[in-house]
């Protein structure tokens, strides 16, 4: 075969799978298709070219042969198949690190089992080691699987901008949390912080601070929940005051990940004990992890938590984090149920070709109030 004749020959075989995949719809799951020789005749087409269709649609799950008994529609012909990607530096180990994703996981691995079992669809799980804001990370499985059209739809956890565009550009929707996606699923950050203000108001706290976990991704004056935390103050009449927003306690770079709970600790300790930082009557703690070194170093120094000083702390439902330690603080409540859920409903509206109101769904926080 010449060169010049291959894409021809190529384009003849997607041309008869066309034709064939109209036809497998047209007769249903579990139908009998003609035979090979009417076929042929059908579509005027040649055996080794009929043959190559058949394969390729074989492999999409749009027919099967079965020896000496003819072609057959897949029984799996309306099947959605439903690939999930979690990147996994999302996920960290090691001691002072938050739950969150572990529970984030559990709760998508069984979300899956469910529907697995009660729909007509086939998942596939990928953890991508390498996340790239350059190149396309895709694993090469599911590239391949996306380029067969064996791909309905993408849910991730931390997908980039390449990735994305390459999906877009295959017409492949997805649903990303913490990432890029055709629909992307947040919490909502400004909720959170309007409760933990507003609770903290209520409370009768005048002198309030912000205290985050140190991060190297973003620099404490642009990050954005700094001005939610403004802004909120200024809603119930207090005085915002930056020396009290503070991230994390001294420490070198290459600990801002795993060392939440000793962030939390140290911070409490310059604060509260060595004076060098303007003390607060009241304090909003982003993460739950931070929240019980603040709670630890607190204890040491005698001070009394909902009577000393009042604290609204983030935290995931169904984590343990703050187990047994919620007694006088109040928290704002982020359920991945809710996260997993939405996500899902979203992918489900996608793959049936509607077109969502919003591209960004944020996900409201719940306030459990101090308990007294």
């Amino acid at each position: 075969m010449t060169e010049s004749s291959k894409p021809r020959s190529n384009l003849k075989v997607q041309e008869l799978c066309a034709l064939l995949r109209e036809l497998a719809f047209q007769k249903g799951p579990g139908a009998k298709l003609p035979t090979t020789r009417e076929l042929c005749e059908q579509f005027n087409t040649t055996p080794a070219t009929l043959n190559d269709a058949l394969k390729e649609l074989e492999s999409q799950n749009i027919i099967y042969c079965k020896l000496r008994s003819g072609i057959f529609v897949s029984p799996k012909l309306y099947r959605k198949s439903i690939c999930t990607l979690f990147y996994a530096d999302l996920f960290p180990t090691g001691a002072g690190t938050s739950p969150f994703w572990g529970i984030f996981w559990s709760l998508f691995a069984r979300e899956v089992e469910r529907r697995s079992e009660t729909r007509n669809e086939y998942h596939t799980f990928h953890f991508v080691l390498d996340r790239s804001a350059t190149d396309l990370d895709l694993p090469e499985e599911v590239v391949r699987m996306i380029e067969a059209g064996n791909i309905h739809g993408i849910l991730a956890a931390g997908m980039q901008m390449p990735t994305f565009n390459w999906l877009t550009k295959h017409k492949i929707p997805s649903v990303s949390y913490a990432g890029l996606g055709t629909c992307m699923v947040n919490t909502d950050s400004i909720n959170q912080t309007q409760l933990a203000v507003a609770q903290l108001a209520e409370q009768g706290c005048q002198s309030l601070a912000l205290w985050m976990p140190k991060s190297l991704q973003v620099e404490l004056e642009a990050d954005p929940c700094v001005e939610y935390f403004s802004t909120a103050m200024s809603t119930h009449g207090l005085t915002f005051d930056p020396q009290l927003v503070r991230a994390g306690g001294p420490f070198s770079t290459n600990k801002w990940r795993t060392d939440y709970q000793e962030q939390g600790y140290q911070l409490t300790l310059q604060v509260f004990e060595k004076g060098a930082l303007p003390r607060p009557d009241g304090i909003f703690i982003t993460d739950d992890m931070m929240t019980t070194g603040v709670l630890e170093a607190l204890s040491e120094l005698n001070i009394r938590v909902g009577v000393d000083v009042q604290i609204v702390s983030h935290a995931n439902a169904g984590s343990p984090t703050l187990f047994r330690q919620t007694k006088r603080l109040s928290i704002v409540e982020i359920d991945p149920v809710v996260i997993v859920q939405t996500m899902f409903a979203l992918l489900d509206q996608l793959m049936a070709g509607q077109t969502l109101e919003q591209q960004r769904v944020m996900i409201p926080s719940t306030l459990k109030k101090i308990q007294l």
